[in-house]
């Protein structure tokens, strides 16, 4: 829970500083927060919903199509 969460303000950060480094780590936390959860874990949506949100963002930041392609992969 901590990581997703931490890649949530991480993005929310970027949002208001626009440090590309805030946006790497929410997609590197985001990540572990995914790879960490175990099957049938109830939190599994919220956090890839996040990791999606990362990639999103640095997507749009960007404009790598790779961070677009795994953002609708983990969506």
């Amino acid at each position: 829970i901590f990581r997703s969460n931490l890649a949530a303000a991480l993005v929310a950060r970027f949002a208001l500083t626009g440090h590309r480094s805030d946006l790497d780590e929410a997609v590197n936390a985001s990540r572990a927060a995914v790879d960490a959860t175990q099957d049938g874990d109830v939190g599994l949506p919220r956090r890839l919903f996040n990791l999606a949100a990362s990639l999103s963002s640095r997507y749009e930041t960007l404009g790598t199509a790779s961070d677009l392609v795994e953002a609708v992969t983990a969506a």
